[in-house]
Parts: C-alpha cells; sequence; structure tokens
C-alpha cells in the first residue's frame, strides 16, 4: 500500500502485513488518514508524478494533497492516502487490488478528510447537502466506511464532523442516521436499500458504478474496464453467491429485450429504500446462476395468461408501518422451465402482495416449480409476443351463439362476458382460473349442451363440455351418477380446480371419475377425443399452452364387434391478439343436431314429470355455480 509521508509530501511503500499487525511500538507511527473529495477537471496529481520526484505545485490537485497532509498531522498522522496519487494504474494487478481494497483502506484509516469544493463556510448550511460529493459513485463507500470523518469547505475551514453533521447527511443521501452513525451495520441492509443509496450518484466510467460497490457488500471480482454495463450484472452475480437476499431483484425499470432478474444499473432501486429482508425458522430457498439463467424452487401464483406471481421473502414498509411482502411477475416461455420477468399493468413489482394474496384468498392456488429464469437478451423472433398485454380469456366463434329468427338469443353466458366482442374472460389475479365461465346452448336442440371454459396452473386451456341426451337417459341409475357427477364437478373446488401440472387428473378432480377425454389420432391425420372413461356425456379437453387443440368429439359405439365412432362436434383453440391482447380464440363448429330417443319423446306422465324436474334441477344448480365462489 502506498501511502504519502505527511511532512515530506512523498510516497512511501507500506506492506499491508504491518499495516495490519501493528504493536503498540509501531501502531502510532502507522496510522494514516485518507482524503475524500472529487477529481477536478485542471490537474490531479498522479503516482507518476511522485515516481518522478515531488510532483509540480503548478497542479491545483497538489493543493488538496498538501492541506490534507498539513491538518493530518495536526491530528496526530504522519501517513496519507489519496485515490489520485497513491495508485499505480500502470499497473493492471495493482489496480484491481487497489479497486477491490478500497472500502478496507477508508475502513481502517484513522480519520477520513472530506474536502468539499463547492462549499463555501459563510453559506454552508445552505449549500451542505447541494455539494456534487453526494452525487459521486465513489464517495459512498468513503461516506460508509470509516468510523471517523470531518468535513471541510473550499477553503479547508472545518465544517464539522460525521456525528455533529449526521441529520444534514441522511437528508442529503436518504440513508438513515443509525446507519450513518454505526448503530446499525451495513450487513443488517438489505441489498435493496443498499442500491438505492446509490441510485442516484454517477460515476465517470460505466464500469465504476458497479466497482464503487464492491465494499458495500463485501464483495471481490476481477475488474475489465471496456465491459460496460455487464460490470453491474456481475457485481449482482457475486451477491448472490454469497448473500440470501431475494430484495435484490427489487427493482424498477425493465427493459424490453432483456428479460432477467437482474438490474441494469443502480438506477433501478430508487424506489426501493424501504425494502428490508426477512428471515424465516424454515429457511429460504437457495438459487443460482448457471447456463439457463438464475435457478430455483420458485413458489408460483398463476396471476393473467402465461404470467406468474411469486412471491418473495422481503418485506415493504409503507407510510402508515405496515410491512407486507413484495412481489414479481414472472412469465413462462417457450421452453417449459424458461421463465422471464415481466411487468403487469405498467407494474414491475406489487408492494404489498402478502396483503392482496390473502384478500383474494388465493394462496391456495400457489404450487413450487423448479424453473429457470433467463439472463440472456431475448433474440428478436422469440419477442413477438412476449411484451403483449395477456388476457385470462376466450374469444367464442359465432356459430355456438345462434339467435332466432326474432334475435332471440338461444344461448346463456355466464361469467364476464363482452357481447360485442364475444370475449369471455377473468381480470388479472382472478383465484378462479379453473372457471372463466360457461355457455348453455340447451335451446339449440344440439348434442351439446354446456360448455365450460377455464385453465389450469400452467395455462393450458381446458374445454368442459356436457351432451345434452345424457339427461334424458332411460336408466334413473345412469341419471343419478350424472347428476352427482355433474354437481360434483361444478359445485365442489376438488373437482372443478384444474389439474396443477395437467398429468394426474385424478388427485384434482375425484369427482370425475379420474381422466382426461382419451386424444387419438385416425388414419387421415386428424385426431379425436373420446368422452371422459368413467362418465358419460362429459368431455374434460386440455389444450396445449402454446399450440392451442384441433380435435373432435365423439361418441364411441359398437356394431357388432366393431368399435364405431359418432362425432358430435369439432373444437378448436388458437391463440389470437385483440386490440393488443393475447388471448384464446376458440372455435366449436361441425356440431350435430340432438337426436331424442323414442322413450323421451314421448314420455309418460310420471316420467315426463322427472324430466323437467331434473331438467329444472340442472338449469338451477347451473345458474348457482356461474354466480359462485369458491372459498377454500
Amino acid at each position: 500500500m502506498w501511502l504519502i509521508n505527511a511532512k515530506t509530501i512523498t510516497l512511501e511503500q507500506i506492506p499491508d502485513r504491518d499495516l495490519e499487525n501493528q504493536d503498540d511500538t509501531t501502531a502510532k507511527q502507522l496510522r494514516y488518514g485518507v482524503l475524500s473529495h472529487r477529481w477536478e477537471t485542471d490537474g490531479e496529481p498522479t503516482f507518476d508524478d511522485y515516481r518522478l520526484g515531488r510532483p509540480s505545485c503548478t497542479k491545483n490537485g497538489m493543493r488538496k494533497i498538501e492541506k490534507c497532509c498539513e491538518i493530518a498531522q495536526s491530528q496526530g498522522l504522519e501517513l496519507v492516502w489519496a485515490d489520485t496519487c497513491c495508485i499505480d494504474k500502470r499497473s493492471s494487478a495493482e489496480l484491481q487490488e487497489a479497486i477491490n481494497s478500497m472500502y478496507r483502506y477508508y475502513k481502517q484509516a484513522a480519520i477520513c478528510f472530506v474536502y468539499l469544493s463547492d462549499v463555501d463556510v459563510q453559506t454552508w448550511r445552505e449549500t451542505f447537502a447541494k455539494s456534487k460529493w453526494f452525487t459521486r459513485g465513489w464517495t459512498l463507500q468513503e461516506l460508509l466506511a470509516p468510523m471517523h470523518l470531518r468535513f471541510y469547505d473550499r477553503n479547508w475551514q472545518y465544517l464539522g464532523n460525521k456525528s455533529e453533521l449526521c441529520q444534514l447527511i441522511s437528508e442529503a443521501t436518504g440513508i438513515q442516521e443509525d446507519i450513518l452513525t454505526g448503530k446499525t451495520e451495513l450487513r443488517e441492509c438489505s441489498v435493496a436499500q443498499r442500491m438505492s443509496w446509490a441510485a442516484n450518484r454517477e460515476t465517470t466510467r460505466i464500469e465504476d458504478r458497479a466497482y464503487s460497490l464492491l465494499g458495500i457488500f463485501d464483495v471481490n471480482m476481477p475488474m475489465l474496464y471496456g465491459e460496460g454495463h455487464k460490470s453491474f450484472l456481475r457485481l449482482q452475480e457475486e451477491i448472490i453467491k454469497t448473500l440470501d437476499d431475494y430484495s435484490i431483484f427489487v427493482w424498477r425499470g425493465l427493459q424490453e429485450g432483456f428479460p432477467g432478474l437482474f438490474a441494469s444499473s443502480p438506477k433501478a432501486f430508487i424506489g426501493s429504500a424501504n425494502v428490508r429482508n426477512t428471515r424465516d425458522r424454515k429457511g429460504k430457498r437457495p438459487y443460482s446462476v448457471n447456463n439457463r439463467g438464475i435457478h430455483g424452487m420458485i413458489p408460483l401464483i398463476p396471476y393473467t395468461l402465461d404470467t406468474y406471481l411469486t412471491i418473495l421473502p422481503c418485506v415493504c414498509d409503507d407510510a402508515s408501518g405496515q410491512a407486507g411482502n413484495v412481489g414479481i411477475f414472472l412469465r413462462r416461455l417457450y421452453e417449459d422451465d424458461q421463465f422471464m420477468r415481466v411487468s403487469v399493468s405498467g407494474e414491475d413489482w406489487m408492494k404489498n402482495a402478502s396483503a392482496w394474496i390473502m384478500q383474494h384468498g388465493i394462496n391456495r392456488l400457489c404450487l413450487e416449480r423448479s424453473i429457470s429464469v433467463r439472463q440472456s437478451p431475448l433474440l428478436p423472433e422469440d419477442m413477438r409476443d412476449l411484451y403483449a398485454e395477456r388476457m385470462q380469456a376466450f374469444r367464442i366463434n359465432e356459430d355456438l351463439l345462434k339467435r332466432t329468427d326474432r334475435s332471440a338469443a338461444q344461448f346463456s353466458v355466464s361469467g364476464n362476458w363482452d357481447e360485442e366482442t364475444r370475449i369471455i374472460s377473468l381480470p388479472p389475479g382472478s383465484r378462479r382460473i379453473h372457471s372463466v365461465g360457461s355457455i348453455n346452448i340447451g335451446d339449440q336442440e344440439r348434442d351439446i349442451e354446456i360448455v365450460r371454459l377455464g385453465f389450469d396452473h400452467d395455462y393450458h386451456p381446458v374445454v368442459y363440455l356436457t351432451q345434452r341426451g345424457i339427461l334424458y337417459s332411460e336408466n334413473e341409475d345412469h341419471r343419478g351418477v350424472f347428476m352427482e357427477n355433474f354437481r360434483c364437478a361444478s359445485a365442489t373446488e376438488n373437482a372443478i380446480r384444474l389439474l396443477p401440472s395437467g398429468e394426474n387428473f385424478q388427485a384434482a378432480s375425484p369427482a370425475l371419475g379420474g381422466h382426461w377425454s382419451h386424444y387419438k389420432q385416425i388414419p387421415d391425420g386428424s385426431w379425436i377425443a373420446e368422452m371422459s372413461p368413467d362418465v358419460d356425456g362429459f368431455w374434460a379437453l386440455r389444450a396445449d399452452r402454446l399450440e392451442g387443440l384441433d380435435v373432435r368429439i365423439v361418441r364411441r359405439g359398437f356394431r357388432g364387434k366393431q368399435i364405431m365412432y359418432r362425432c358430435v362436434g369439432r373444437v378448436r383453440l388458437g391463440r389470437t391478439v385483440v386490440d393488443g391482447h393475447l388471448l384464446w380464440d376458440l372455435q366449436i363448429d361441425e356440431l350435430c343436431t340432438h337426436r331424442k330417443s323414442p322413450s323421451s319423446e314421448q314420455p309418460g306422465n310420471a316420467d315426463s314429470q322427472a324430466v323437467k324436474e331434473l331438467q329444472k334441477d340442472v338449469r338451477e344448480l347451473t345458474r348457482r355455480i356461474d354466480g359462485m365462489s369458491f372459498n377454500s
């Protein structure tokens, strides 16, 4: 470590071990002061100036060194360190060592002398907090690391020490007084909070925005001048290697094309000063950086199409003193395990997500998944639909929405229905993604009577269809079984809640008997779907979250020993954009007209009454189901 001899104004090299292992005899001799200042444009003395002999006094920066040494001697110090002339910048190794050690240099100093070149003692109370010293990136660690700071004006008139000026410094920097005085240790502050202190500071070189913060987070990394913005990304990677602090993800200012969890600069943390890290008896889920991005077990709550809210183990204090967990939004990419960070309705993160979850009762929808959040920039072809606004919605084809000659509707829709656009939707954050709404086309005398729409946890669209003819079965036990299953499938959460992963239907929907409708490819290349195996007259179709679905729903029968299929209709689902919103387009066509059995066309009085009562039960049940909200 190079130090300036305060008497001779020459450089002396002191081994680091001598500074760290001092006995009583050498302690006084090796105590040193440090100069904190802004570099001036009119010249600063350099290491080379000293190497060639005492630097020329023509450089205005030399005046600072001389005055600092003079004041240091008055404080009983014989050595001074200054960043302008105590680093041999010709040596990349020494420069790298100095930058990684700079926080320690300031922390070990006996006194830090702060020179404010734009403050005058006559007006210092009005100009102190406005000094440019408070806007520079490197001076943040110079403020926080030393225990003792003494502030001087442009003429080296003493203004006060850190304790005396603590309130003014806090107002100028946004750093709490307890942190400035050392009552609260720096390591007790969250990553987001520390980043917020640097948010409004500037550095001459882009890379120094990261390098000037190494000591603040007690990390080390190699200096690569010329890497630009990547330096700040590398800093964040180093931070998460040593700190399990999720507040590093609480920032604003997402940029299109850059999907990662890391911010591009400290400016993104301007609104994060009140974010605190939290502790949990169960511990926190670990995460790491690999070639797939940031990987970990992440809790995902469906929020809107393809998009999830994840709750972070950190809280944000509001003006009223209330604190709630912070949430951020993640959107699934083409690969099932790949996600990107997005904003929803202009918000990059949710301030009190835990209270929002309790209010809406959707904590039961939370599932932990092993995912990777992509860090590398997106390719142009990947960005086509990723930034389009999402809707948990289906647009219904007109073929389902028939009317009579007098324009009377031959259908009824439950849910948030827009008749003009033919869109049925759920608002973002709804807990009923499994049940967006339903369409009853019973008045159209077709084989299909009820179409119910929803999503599973992975945002695979799901279509439930019931066949009209099943209600007219002559077998009372058959009708009863169907009604019981239909009642359960529609009215209980355990049954209607769809698959978390799309692979175990029985676990999620026991009342349906256990299975999705089976898909089979027939010789012409198209696909058919049979009824759910254990519930006659019921189809449960799950589409792919990206590719959708194109399938004909069929009933299976036998002619002798030969299996025969009767097509009931065709169901197609595809993604589409309507008024800038990505949603699903539902086409149900090729529907067959219902053919009543002879026994149901001319029922006896008793049977006729039973059928009417059964139909009444179904209509009433459907009305109640569509209007209800399921409680957890």
